[in-house]
Protein backbone atom coordinates (compact mmCIF):
# COMPACT_ATOMS: atom_id res chain seq x y z
CA UNK A 1 0.00 0.00 0.00
CA UNK A 2 2.74 2.33 0.59
CA UNK A 3 4.34 1.67 -2.70
CA UNK A 4 1.33 2.42 -4.01
CA UNK A 5 0.66 5.64 -2.30
CA UNK A 6 4.26 6.69 -3.22
CA UNK A 7 3.67 5.87 -6.53
CA UNK A 8 0.60 7.82 -7.02
CA UNK A 9 2.10 11.11 -5.61
CA UNK A 10 5.42 10.57 -8.04
CA UNK A 11 5.77 12.97 -10.40
CA UNK A 12 3.59 15.97 -8.70
CA UNK A 13 4.42 19.15 -7.20
CA UNK A 14 1.99 21.85 -5.42
CA UNK A 15 1.63 25.04 -7.09
CA UNK A 16 0.75 27.56 -4.61
CA UNK A 17 0.43 31.39 -4.77
CA UNK A 18 -2.53 34.23 -4.39
CA UNK A 19 -4.97 36.14 -7.22
CA UNK A 20 -5.75 39.51 -6.72
CA UNK A 21 -6.85 42.39 -8.68
CA UNK A 22 -5.78 45.95 -9.84
CA UNK A 23 -6.37 47.44 -6.49
CA UNK A 24 -4.73 44.33 -4.76
CA UNK A 25 -7.16 43.02 -3.39
CA UNK A 26 -8.02 39.58 -3.21
CA UNK A 27 -10.62 37.57 -5.83
CA UNK A 28 -12.40 34.64 -4.09
CA UNK A 29 -13.69 32.09 -6.11
CA UNK A 30 -11.55 32.52 -9.09
CA UNK A 31 -10.55 29.42 -11.07
CA UNK A 32 -7.44 28.40 -11.55
CA UNK A 33 -6.90 25.11 -14.33
CA UNK A 34 -4.13 23.43 -15.50
CA UNK A 35 -4.51 24.27 -19.20
CA UNK A 36 -5.72 21.42 -21.65
CA UNK A 37 -7.03 19.12 -18.27
CA UNK A 38 -10.10 19.14 -15.77
CA UNK A 39 -7.31 19.82 -12.96
CA UNK A 40 -8.57 22.74 -10.93
CA UNK A 41 -9.38 24.59 -7.77
CA UNK A 42 -11.03 28.09 -6.81
CA UNK A 43 -9.17 30.40 -4.48
CA UNK A 44 -9.97 30.83 -0.74
CA UNK A 45 -11.49 33.89 1.00
CA UNK A 46 -7.92 35.55 1.37
CA UNK A 47 -7.71 34.80 -2.57
CA UNK A 48 -4.68 31.77 -2.17
CA UNK A 49 -4.83 28.64 -3.98
CA UNK A 50 -3.04 25.47 -3.76
CA UNK A 51 -3.26 23.21 -6.45
CA UNK A 52 -1.61 19.77 -7.19
CA UNK A 53 -0.23 19.29 -10.84
CA UNK A 54 2.40 17.29 -12.97
CA UNK A 55 6.26 17.84 -12.27
CA UNK A 56 7.25 19.23 -15.59
CA UNK A 57 6.22 22.85 -16.84
CA UNK A 58 2.76 23.41 -17.22
CA UNK A 59 0.33 26.49 -17.66
CA UNK A 60 -2.08 27.50 -15.13
CA UNK A 61 -5.37 29.64 -16.73
CA UNK A 62 -6.83 32.12 -14.03
CA UNK A 63 -10.20 33.43 -14.75
CA UNK A 64 -12.81 35.31 -12.93
CA UNK A 65 -15.82 36.99 -13.83
CA UNK A 66 -15.50 40.63 -15.09
CA UNK A 67 -11.49 39.88 -15.64
CA UNK A 68 -9.20 39.11 -18.60
CA UNK A 69 -7.94 35.73 -18.46
CA UNK A 70 -4.43 35.51 -17.44
CA UNK A 71 -1.73 32.22 -18.41
CA UNK A 72 0.97 31.89 -16.28
CA UNK A 73 3.69 29.39 -16.67
CA UNK A 74 4.87 26.78 -13.89
CA UNK A 75 7.07 24.06 -12.51
CA UNK A 76 8.51 22.61 -9.73
CA UNK A 77 10.91 25.30 -8.75
CA UNK A 78 8.40 28.54 -8.80
CA UNK A 79 7.49 29.98 -5.43
CA UNK A 80 4.57 31.55 -4.27
CA UNK A 81 2.49 33.23 -6.83
CA UNK A 82 1.32 36.31 -7.04
CA UNK A 83 -1.16 36.40 -9.89
CA UNK A 84 -2.70 40.01 -10.95
CA UNK A 85 -5.87 40.12 -13.37
CA UNK A 86 -7.06 42.80 -15.35
CA UNK A 87 -10.54 44.08 -15.73
CA UNK A 88 -12.22 43.27 -18.74
CA UNK A 89 -13.01 46.98 -20.24
CA UNK A 90 -11.86 46.56 -23.60
CA UNK A 91 -15.47 46.39 -24.43
CA UNK A 92 -16.44 49.67 -23.18
CA UNK A 93 -14.25 50.98 -25.57
CA UNK A 94 -16.03 50.01 -28.46
CA UNK A 95 -17.52 53.08 -31.19
CA UNK A 96 -21.20 52.75 -31.73
CA UNK A 97 -23.14 54.42 -33.71
CA UNK A 98 -25.97 56.54 -32.33
CA UNK A 99 -27.79 59.02 -34.82
CA UNK A 100 -26.18 61.37 -36.49
CA UNK A 101 -23.03 60.64 -34.55
CA UNK A 102 -20.96 58.07 -32.62
CA UNK A 103 -20.63 57.50 -29.01
CA UNK A 104 -18.36 55.48 -26.57
CA UNK A 105 -20.49 51.87 -24.88
CA UNK A 106 -18.63 53.86 -21.30
CA UNK A 107 -20.47 56.90 -21.63
CA UNK A 108 -23.72 55.41 -23.53
CA UNK A 109 -27.29 55.84 -21.41
CA UNK A 110 -29.32 54.55 -24.16
CA UNK A 111 -30.54 50.98 -25.32
CA UNK A 112 -28.30 50.38 -28.19
CA UNK A 113 -26.84 46.80 -29.64
CA UNK A 114 -24.38 46.25 -31.86
CA UNK A 115 -23.53 43.74 -34.29
CA UNK A 116 -20.32 43.72 -36.05
CA UNK A 117 -19.31 42.01 -39.82
CA UNK A 118 -18.00 39.26 -38.37
CA UNK A 119 -20.70 37.96 -36.47
CA UNK A 120 -23.06 38.55 -39.85
CA UNK A 121 -21.05 36.65 -42.11
CA UNK A 122 -21.03 33.52 -40.03
CA UNK A 123 -24.83 33.10 -40.59
CA UNK A 124 -25.67 31.68 -44.01
CA UNK A 125 -28.81 33.98 -44.77
CA UNK A 126 -29.51 36.33 -47.56
CA UNK A 127 -31.29 38.77 -45.14
CA UNK A 128 -30.09 40.90 -43.17
CA UNK A 129 -33.10 41.01 -40.56
CA UNK A 130 -32.36 37.58 -40.31
CA UNK A 131 -29.28 37.82 -39.51
CA UNK A 132 -30.42 39.92 -36.25
CA UNK A 133 -32.64 36.90 -34.87
CA UNK A 134 -30.83 35.69 -32.70
CA UNK A 135 -28.07 38.28 -32.11
CA UNK A 136 -29.97 41.13 -30.60
CA UNK A 137 -31.62 40.95 -27.53
CA UNK A 138 -35.75 42.04 -27.78
CA UNK A 139 -35.30 42.03 -31.79
CA UNK A 140 -37.87 38.92 -33.27
CA UNK A 141 -37.38 38.55 -37.21
CA UNK A 142 -40.47 36.63 -38.72
CA UNK A 143 -40.40 35.51 -42.47
CA UNK A 144 -44.00 35.50 -43.68
CA UNK A 145 -43.11 32.62 -46.40
CA UNK A 146 -40.16 31.21 -48.12
CA UNK A 147 -39.91 33.24 -51.42
CA UNK A 148 -36.60 34.72 -51.97
CA UNK A 149 -36.58 38.72 -51.54
CA UNK A 150 -39.63 38.41 -49.40
CA UNK A 151 -40.72 40.59 -46.89
CA UNK A 152 -39.18 39.93 -43.42
CA UNK A 153 -41.59 41.35 -40.36
CA UNK A 154 -39.18 42.73 -37.57
CA UNK A 155 -40.36 44.19 -34.05
CA UNK A 156 -38.19 45.71 -31.54
CA UNK A 157 -39.30 45.28 -28.05
CA UNK A 158 -42.64 43.55 -28.69
CA UNK A 159 -45.26 45.80 -31.13
CA UNK A 160 -45.43 49.45 -30.59
CA UNK A 161 -48.89 50.06 -31.73
CA UNK A 162 -52.10 48.48 -32.70
CA UNK A 163 -53.54 50.25 -35.79
CA UNK A 164 -50.16 51.80 -37.28
CA UNK A 165 -47.09 50.00 -38.90
CA UNK A 166 -44.31 48.31 -35.60
CA UNK A 167 -41.75 48.56 -38.56
CA UNK A 168 -38.42 50.11 -37.05
CA UNK A 169 -36.81 52.84 -38.95
CA UNK A 170 -33.60 51.42 -41.62
CA UNK A 171 -30.58 54.10 -42.01
CA UNK A 172 -28.63 53.07 -44.35
CA UNK A 173 -25.08 55.03 -44.00
CA UNK A 174 -27.07 58.01 -42.98
CA UNK A 175 -30.25 57.74 -45.25
CA UNK A 176 -33.40 56.27 -44.03
CA UNK A 177 -34.74 53.47 -46.07
CA UNK A 178 -38.53 52.37 -46.72
CA UNK A 179 -38.20 48.94 -45.75
CA UNK A 180 -41.49 46.11 -45.17
CA UNK A 181 -43.37 44.89 -48.14
CA UNK A 182 -43.67 47.33 -50.99
CA UNK A 183 -46.36 44.88 -52.98
CA UNK A 184 -50.39 44.98 -52.96
CA UNK A 185 -50.59 41.56 -54.17
CA UNK A 186 -50.08 38.06 -52.89
CA UNK A 187 -46.37 37.86 -53.51
CA UNK A 188 -44.46 39.67 -50.96
CA UNK A 189 -41.06 41.42 -51.74
CA UNK A 190 -38.60 43.47 -49.31
CA UNK A 191 -36.43 46.38 -49.99
CA UNK A 192 -34.11 45.09 -47.60
CA UNK A 193 -33.78 41.56 -49.73
CA UNK A 194 -31.51 44.19 -52.52
CA UNK A 195 -28.53 44.62 -49.14
CA UNK A 196 -25.99 41.85 -49.61
CA UNK A 197 -25.25 41.22 -45.67
CA UNK A 198 -21.35 40.23 -46.65
CA UNK A 199 -21.44 44.24 -48.08
CA UNK A 200 -22.36 45.11 -44.76
CA UNK A 201 -19.55 46.94 -41.42
CA UNK A 202 -21.89 46.78 -38.56
CA UNK A 203 -25.35 47.11 -37.56
CA UNK A 204 -26.24 48.92 -34.93
CA UNK A 205 -29.78 48.44 -32.93
CA UNK A 206 -31.18 51.77 -31.59
CA UNK A 207 -34.46 50.23 -28.76
CA UNK A 208 -35.55 52.74 -26.40
CA UNK A 209 -36.42 56.57 -26.89
CA UNK A 210 -33.58 58.11 -25.12
CA UNK A 211 -31.54 56.38 -28.52
CA UNK A 212 -33.88 56.73 -30.97
CA UNK A 213 -35.79 60.64 -29.95
CA UNK A 214 -33.50 62.68 -32.93
CA UNK A 215 -35.94 60.43 -35.49
CA UNK A 216 -38.87 61.51 -33.68
CA UNK A 217 -41.92 59.28 -35.01
CA UNK A 218 -40.28 57.81 -37.11
CA UNK A 219 -38.30 55.78 -34.66
CA UNK A 220 -41.02 55.05 -32.32
CA UNK A 221 -40.46 51.35 -32.89
CA UNK A 222 -36.74 51.49 -32.76
CA UNK A 223 -33.98 52.14 -35.21
CA UNK A 224 -31.46 50.13 -37.18
CA UNK A 225 -28.06 52.02 -38.46
CA UNK A 226 -26.42 49.70 -40.83
CA UNK A 227 -23.16 51.02 -42.23
CA UNK A 228 -21.75 49.34 -44.97
CA UNK A 229 -18.15 48.21 -45.76
CA UNK A 230 -15.85 51.68 -47.48
CA UNK A 231 -12.23 51.08 -49.09
CA UNK A 232 -9.36 51.31 -46.70
CA UNK A 233 -5.75 52.10 -47.03
CA UNK A 234 -3.39 49.31 -47.03
CA UNK A 235 -2.67 46.48 -49.30
CA UNK A 236 -5.34 45.00 -51.50
CA UNK A 237 -7.66 42.24 -49.82
CA UNK A 238 -9.97 39.88 -51.49
CA UNK A 239 -12.71 37.91 -49.16
CA UNK A 240 -13.96 34.77 -51.16
CA UNK A 241 -17.33 33.15 -49.77
CA UNK A 242 -18.92 29.73 -51.21
CA UNK A 243 -22.10 27.96 -49.55
CA UNK A 244 -23.01 24.68 -50.72
CA UNK A 245 -25.74 22.73 -51.00
CA UNK A 246 -28.53 20.36 -51.65
CA UNK A 247 -32.46 19.73 -51.95
CA UNK A 248 -33.29 15.53 -52.05
CA UNK A 249 -36.57 13.49 -51.61
CA UNK A 250 -38.09 13.26 -48.26
CA UNK A 251 -39.59 9.85 -48.51
CA UNK A 252 -38.43 6.48 -49.51
CA UNK A 253 -37.63 5.58 -52.78
CA UNK A 254 -40.51 3.28 -51.86
CA UNK A 255 -43.24 6.11 -51.44
CA UNK A 256 -42.18 8.09 -54.02
CA UNK A 257 -44.59 9.05 -57.22
CA UNK A 258 -44.10 6.69 -60.52
CA UNK A 259 -45.12 8.02 -63.42
CA UNK A 260 -46.01 5.86 -66.74
CA UNK A 261 -43.54 4.41 -68.86
CA UNK A 262 -43.43 4.85 -72.67
CA UNK A 263 -45.21 1.81 -73.59
CA UNK A 264 -47.60 2.08 -70.77
CA UNK A 265 -48.27 6.05 -72.16
CA UNK A 266 -48.40 4.87 -75.48
CA UNK A 267 -51.29 2.56 -74.92
CA UNK A 268 -53.12 4.38 -72.79
CA UNK A 269 -53.03 7.18 -75.50
CA UNK A 270 -54.01 4.73 -78.41
CA UNK A 271 -56.36 3.69 -76.22
CA UNK A 272 -58.32 7.13 -75.77
CA UNK A 273 -58.59 7.52 -79.48
CA UNK A 274 -59.59 4.22 -80.17
CA UNK A 275 -62.92 4.45 -77.70
CA UNK A 276 -63.37 7.89 -78.91
CA UNK A 277 -64.12 5.78 -81.74
CA UNK A 278 -61.38 6.55 -84.25
CA UNK A 279 -59.51 3.46 -86.57
CA UNK A 280 -56.07 2.31 -85.00
CA UNK A 281 -54.56 3.56 -88.19
CA UNK A 282 -55.76 7.26 -87.22
CA UNK A 283 -54.97 6.78 -83.34
CA UNK A 284 -51.41 5.88 -84.50
CA UNK A 285 -50.86 8.94 -87.18
CA UNK A 286 -52.23 10.73 -84.16
CA UNK A 287 -49.60 9.68 -81.83
CA UNK A 288 -46.76 9.97 -84.68
CA UNK A 289 -48.04 13.44 -84.99
CA UNK A 290 -47.53 14.47 -81.41
CA UNK A 291 -43.86 12.39 -80.51
CA UNK A 292 -42.38 11.54 -84.26
CA UNK A 293 -40.17 8.86 -83.87
CA UNK A 294 -40.60 7.92 -80.94
CA UNK A 295 -42.16 4.53 -81.17
CA UNK A 296 -42.42 2.17 -83.84
CA UNK A 297 -45.56 0.73 -84.82
CA UNK A 298 -46.41 -2.41 -86.64
CA UNK A 299 -48.64 -2.77 -89.55
CA UNK A 300 -51.41 -3.12 -87.30
CA UNK A 301 -50.59 -0.72 -84.93
CA UNK A 302 -49.04 -3.05 -82.43
CA UNK A 303 -45.84 -1.44 -80.59
CA UNK A 304 -42.44 -2.84 -82.02
CA UNK A 305 -39.67 -0.83 -80.08
CA UNK A 306 -39.25 2.44 -78.24
CA UNK A 307 -36.93 4.33 -78.99
CA UNK A 308 -37.57 7.07 -75.96
CA UNK A 309 -37.36 6.34 -72.49
CA UNK A 310 -37.50 9.25 -70.25
CA UNK A 311 -38.34 9.12 -66.51
CA UNK A 312 -39.48 12.78 -66.18
CA UNK A 313 -40.44 12.16 -62.59
CA UNK A 314 -36.63 11.31 -61.72
CA UNK A 315 -35.66 14.52 -64.02
CA UNK A 316 -37.56 17.16 -62.15
CA UNK A 317 -36.73 15.56 -58.50
CA UNK A 318 -33.27 14.54 -59.01
CA UNK A 319 -30.77 15.75 -56.57
CA UNK A 320 -30.47 19.98 -56.23
CA UNK A 321 -27.44 21.28 -55.72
Amino acid sequence: MLCLVTASAYGQFTAKGVVIDNAGDPLIGASVVVQGTTIGVTTEIDGSFSLAVPDNAVILEVSFIGYETQRVAVNSASGMLTITLEDATTQLNEVVVVGYGTSRKEELTGAVSKLQSDKLEQVPLASVEQTLQGNVAGLQAVMGNGQPGANVQVRIRGIGSISASSEPLYVIDGIPVTAGDITRTNTTANTMAALNPNDIESVTVLKDAAATSIYGSRGANGVILITTKSGRTGKPKIDLRTQFGFNNWAVSEKKRLKGLTSEQYTQMFLEGWLNRGETIDKAVSRFEGYYPGAVDFGANGEIQKINVETNWIDEITRTGQ
